[in-house]
């Protein structure tokens, strides 16, 4: 088990790295792994450009940063990426910003019958988001019940957007 005070130690180095560059953290992980330690960042842009060069030059800032304060007892590897498509929703912002656009969630205990829902996010607040489904069944779902939440592709619009040469 890695101690709070290393994980808040660890944190606070990356998140003033990744502040003076215009991303987002999503997600931030540090748990052991065979020897060592695996810390693994998931970044972010609000415009959803996030070109591979400038996520190659934060991983060696964020290298650097954690080398030179050593919050990190022994050995540990650095991953850093990029949210991708179906970037993880992880907060309240999130569900928010993203309105409109489909996700699937897993939750911990049933809802309304199920565990796992799959459509367009309605609508947020600071406790709930409401999602609706292909079928039209709405769920409001608390975010203290999520398990694991993503948006999602929808490849049959991308695609005709790209027929269509949008």
């Amino acid at each position: 088990m890695i101690r709070a005070e290393t994980v808040e130690a660890v944190r606070a180095t990356c998140e003033s790295v990744i502040a003076s560059h215009d991303v987002e953290l999503v997600d931030f992980v540090l748990t052991k792994s065979g020897r060592g330690q695996l810390l693994r960042i998931t970044l972010d842009r609000p415009d959803g450009a996030l070109p591979l060069g400038e996520i190659e030059g934060i991983s060696r800032e964020l290298s650097r940063a954690l080398d030179l304060k050593d919050p990190i007892e022994g050995r540990y590897i650095l991953e850093v990426s990029s949210a991708g498509l179906e970037r993880p929703l992880t907060k309240p912002s999130d569900f928010s910003r993203f309105e409109g656009r489909l996700a699937k969630v897993k939750v911990r205990e049933p809802i309304e019958g199920g565990k796992v829902f799959q459509g367009e996010i309605v609508s947020s607040n600071d406790e709930t988001f409401v999602i609706s489904s292909e079928d039209g069944m709405r769920v409001e779902i608390p975010y203290s019940s999520i398990v694991k939440a993503n948006l999602q592709v929808d490849w049959s619009k991308e695609l005709k957007g790209i027929r269509e040469g949008k």
